[in-house]
Order: C-alpha cells, then sequence, then structure tokens
C-alpha cells in the first residue's frame, strides 16, 4: 500500500454534483473531492427549454462523469510513474535472498557442501523474486485502506478485503482474481439523488476505481459494515438498508436486482453487494419514514342512479305512473 500525493494533487478536481458557493471546500490530501467549484459551463443549446431543475440535474450528470475520467487518468500516472521502481526492488530482494542462503549452505560440511548451498541459494533467490507478492488459492488478506491511496491486489485467486472508514461503519472491497489490480478509493462527501423512497445513511459515497479493470473477476463485493454503537443507527432495521450504484446515465443512484445480489449478515450486522464489476460509486441507504407514500388507488366511481318514469298527467287531475287514459 502506498500513499502518494501525486494521486491526491490528480484529484484535486471539480465535484460530483455542483455545490453551493457558500460550500468549504474539502480536502483532497485526504482522499476526499475538493468542492471549491461551484460548477461547470454549459453549451446554450444544451440549456434551453430547461428550468432550473433539469440544469442542474444535467450538470451534475457531466461533472460526474468528468470526474471519473480524471480519477482514472490519475490511478493510471501513478501506476506508471510507480512501475520500473517497484520491478527493480523485487528483482533486487530475490537475489539478496538466494545469495544469503547459497552462503549458509556452502558452511562446515564435506568437500561436497560448498556446491550444494551454491545450488540452493540461487535457486531460492531466483524463487523470491520471481514469486514475490503471490499467495496460495483459499487464503485471505485484509488491508486498511486510506482515500486517495492506491493499493496493490494480487493475482492467483487470493481473497482480498480492503477496509475504509466510514461515518457509521466501515465500508470494504472484497476482491479475488486470477490476475493482479491495482484500487484505489475516494470519498465523495456530496453525493448525488438517492432513489426515490431512499435517503442516505452514511453521509459520504465511495467512488471505485480498479486500474486493470474491475471486472472478470473469481469474486467481487461491496460491502459495509455498521457500527451499530453509533447514535446514528440507533432504532434502524440495518436488514432494510441497500447498497446503491450511482447510475450515469440517469444521473441518480439505483438499488435492486440490477445493481448487484444484496445480502445482509446478522451476525457481523454487515450488507454485502455481490457485483460483477466493482468499478462505480457506491453509498449506503435506508428507506425514508419522511418520504410521502404512494397515493392509493383511485376508488371505482358509482354507477349513476337509476332514471325513475315521470308521472303523467290524465283529464280529471288525476296522475297515474306508467300507464296512459284516453
Amino acid at each position: 500500500m502506498r500513499v502518494s500525493s501525486t494521486l491526491a494533487a490528480a484529484l484535486s478536481i471539480a465535484p460530483f454534483v455542483a455545490a453551493l458557493p457558500s460550500a468549504a471546500p474539502q480536502d483532497v490530501a485526504s482522499g476526499s473531492l475538493s468542492s471549491r467549484h461551484s460548477g461547470i459551463a454549459l453549451p446554450r443549446s444544451s440549456m434551453a427549454g430547461m428550468d432550473a431543475e433539469a440544469k442542474a440535474a444535467l450538470r451534475a450528470r457531466r461533472i460526474q462523469a468528468a470526474t471519473r475520467r480524471r480519477a482514472r487518468r490519475a490511478v493510471k500516472v501513478l501506476d506508471d510513474s510507480d512501475d520500473s521502481g517497484s520491478d527493480s526492488d523485487n528483482g533486487n530482494a530475490g537475489k539478496g535472498k538466494g545469495r544469503g542462503n547459497g552462503n549458509a549452505g556452502a558452511a562446515p560440511g564435506n568437500g561436497t557442501a560448498p556446491g550444494n548451498g551454491a545450488g540452493n541459494g540461487a535457486g531460492a533467490g531466483a524463487g523470491a523474486g520471481a514469486g514475490a507478492g503471490e499467495g496460495a488459492a483459499g487464503e485471505e488478506a485484509e488491508n486498511k485502506g486510506a482515500f486517495g491511496t492506491l493499493i496493490d491486489l494480487q493475482g492467483g485467486d487470493l481473497k482480498q478485503d480492503t477496509l475504509f472508514p466510514a461515518t457509521v461503519g466501515q465500508f470494504e472491497v472484497e476482491f479475488s482474481a486470477k490476475t493482479a489490480r491495482k484500487l484505489a478509493v475516494l470519498e465523495n462527501k456530496a453525493p448525488g439523488p438517492p432513489p426515490a423512497g431512499f435517503k442516505l445513511l452514511n453521509p459520504s459515497s465511495f467512488l471505485v476505481v480498479v486500474q486493470g479493470g474491475g471486472g472478470n473477476l473469481t469474486l467481487g463485493k461491496i460491502d459495509f459494515q455498521f457500527d451499530v454503537t453509533n447514535p446514528a443507527l440507533a432504532g434502524l432495521d440495518l436488514t432494510t438498508t441497500a447498497t446503491g450504484k450511482f447510475n450515469d446515465a440517469l444521473g441518480v443512484f439505483e438499488i435492486g436486482d440490477a445493481v448487484g445480489e444484496k445480502e445482509f449478515e446478522a451476525d457481523e450486522n454487515e450488507l454485502v453487494l455481490k457485483v460483477t464489476n466493482l468499478d462505480g460509486e457506491f453509498a449506503i441507504f435506508v428507506p425514508d419514514a419522511a418520504a410521502p407514500a404512494a397515493a392509493p388507488p383511485a376508488a371505482a366511481a358509482p354507477p349513476p342512479p337509476a332514471t325513475a318514469t315521470p308521472p303523467v298527467a290524465v283529464r280529471g287531475g288525476g296522475a297515474v305512473a306508467r300507464r296512459r287514459w284516453w
């Protein structure tokens, strides 16, 4: 795991949504996104005929898209700058270990011991250099992540859980794949609109960027471990919570089967979302009791009353119904 000022500096960009002019700037060095800018300029043709709400939604979607593009470029820049030094270090480590083992093998013994020691040392060194960072299948590893940090994820189907601090718990990315990747997670303190009938439970959302691609996984999960001692969770039924993923085309978060398969592990107070691709912006929601309930279906209109036959006046001043005298 490497904390990089390069990534943090490259991510000093417009926020996901248009911030109000009075919003205070956020700390980019900590991995959050800047809120200095109040929005972006849009072509007049795209704004024509829109009301204020539609303009804000369009502006938000464009800022979201630009932010993701720059985030991925920042991860790639950092990745490219680290590759040469990382490869060199791994090679040197392998050679050093090999020489050490070889000398140990050449210790007191019969006349063949030095030759055997040298051979063992060379083999051990080559193995350490070539196999650095690989884990046996079936093993697990846990990383403590930090926002704005590039984290190495190993291949070989090694299951790796990376945890990040959150206001009401911990955000977690579970990864396992045959090929190694690099992971960066950013905190967005001004998330987009929630799904209808829901509200944010954790006030921030999390942008997950996987260098090398977030798909082609053996295992991919987005988890949230709730801190049940947090007063903000008092009285809540955590089984009703949901993980949402931001839909760029619609400009809102979505929940449900289209996003992934939901599970809730009650013994760990953990909300789990199985996904096929880890890339994206995720947030934690809870049903909003203050949201207006759906209107009940309208009652069927009663049938019109039957029309009575009016009485008919006849000669002599009398009146009869349904019969005429001539």
